[in-house]
């Protein structure tokens, strides 16, 4: 058998001890409710200053804002890719036959031309013209009958309407070639396409 050990006395604390160490129970009362009042002030003081986090938070919500539009369309493009590309209407790479900026500068230009032949009298506009060839063409201005000298019959002149540029100039020159086929004198006018971009 094993012998049994008499239990352990502990010595009580001194009176002084006690006191200094354990603060009295009141004391401890009054911490808490300074410690709880302390809590609220700093919750009412951090509510007050709740707006200072907007312009400390402003620029990583721009950036994020920004982020997110990115990478959405990101996800989109693919979209948009396979629907259609993109249509500039102001300036197109130049082609050399259809729909560019050359050509509907060049309709704008004879549309203005054909409104200010309307209003002289007797001329007309893309009047039809029948070749030798039996082909018809339409120049772009014909004038009304004129006299010609020596008791000629009169005769309408006619004006094809061409740009200002390098080609033009050589379509006027086999446009004029090609209406005097026709025995009626022709010459060509010229615009300038800058004006009608």
């Amino acid at each position: 058998m094993r012998p049994v050990s008499a239990p352990v006395r502990t010595a009580p604390i001194a009176p002084l001890a006690d006191r200094m160490y354990r603060p009295p129970a009141d004391d401890l009362v009054e911490l808490r409710r300074q410690q709880a009042a302390f809590q609220e002030t700093k919750r009412a003081i951090s509510r007050d200053n709740a707006w200072m986090a907007v312009p400390a938070l402003a620029p990583v919500a721009v950036v994020a804002g920004l982020e997110a539009a990115g990478a959405l369309a990101a996800r989109l493009a693919p979209e948009a890719i396979k629907r259609a590309p993109f249509q500039f209407t102001k300036q197109d790479p130049y082609l050399r036959v259809g729909d560019n900026y050359a050509t509907r500068g060049g309709r704008r230009a004879h549309a203005e031309l054909k409104r200010r032949v309307e209003d002289k009298l007797n001329w007309k506009s893309d009047a039809d013209l029948p070749l030798n060839n039996g082909r018809v063409v339409k120049p772009d201005v014909r004038t009304p009958l004129r006299m010609r000298p020596k008791g000629d019959k009169p005769l309408a002149y006619q004006m094809e309407l061409k740009p200002d540029t390098v080609s033009g100039r050589k379509a006027a020159a086999k446009a004029v070639k090609m209406y005097s086929s026709t025995g009626t004198k022709t010459r060509a006018i010229f615009y300038d396409p800058k004006k009608y971009r």
